[in-house]
């Protein structure tokens, strides 16, 4: 296997591709987390500080989760957020999906027992992970197939999803 550093990942296929990639920008995690939200079936969980404007608030990211809760029948989108108020207050395209979608798109704040947790993490039908160690910084790893490391890191996100808490700023008020 060999790792180096990418940009682009159109022809990388969750589930195949055994190349670890390197990110080191927030284009190319955008491109990362695009590529293989779009090839997504079954399951979407991502743990992010601040919903990362420049990846999740990114049109075609929106539209990937979109389209895979639309279409994906039985699919299933978890996003646990450590600190949304700077997302709430500006607005966020994937807070409006959460908000129109709100059957398979859940969106909660991590509980105060994870507060520090700073790992930034997209895992994808418990086989691609995109992981940035350093939450706020754009440097990590980008595996489209490793479903032993993928079902690691979803116990982590299974246990900090038991105890998070559902932000009432998440929902849409309808007038």
């Amino acid at each position: 296997m060999t790792t180096r550093y990418l940009a682009e990942f159109d022809s990388f296929v969750l589930g195949e591709s055994r190349e670890l990639a390197l990110v080191d920008s927030s284009a190319a995690n955008r491109n990362a987390t695009l590529s293989m939200l779009t090839q997504a079936r079954r399951t979407i969980d991502i743990v992010t500080r601040d919903l990362d404007r420049p990846i999740f608030d990114d049109r075609d990211v929106s539209e990937a989760i979109r389209s895979f809760a639309v279409h994906s029948g039985r699919g299933r989108i978890r996003v646990l957020v450590r600190d949304p108020a700077t997302a709430i207050l500006r607005g966020h395209r994937l807070i409006n999906n959460a908000q129109r979608l709100s059957t398979f798109i859940e969106l909660r704040k991590l509980g105060h027992e994870h507060r520090n947790f700073n790992t930034a993490l997209v895992i994808v039908d418990r086989l691609g992970t995109i992981i940035r160690k350093f939450g706020d910084r754009y440097e990590g790893e980008v595996s489209f197939n490793n479903p032993v490391e993928a079902r690691d890191w979803t116990r982590v996100v299974d246990d900090m999803w038991t105890s998070s808490v559902t932000d009432p700023n998440f929902r849409s008020i309808h007038i």
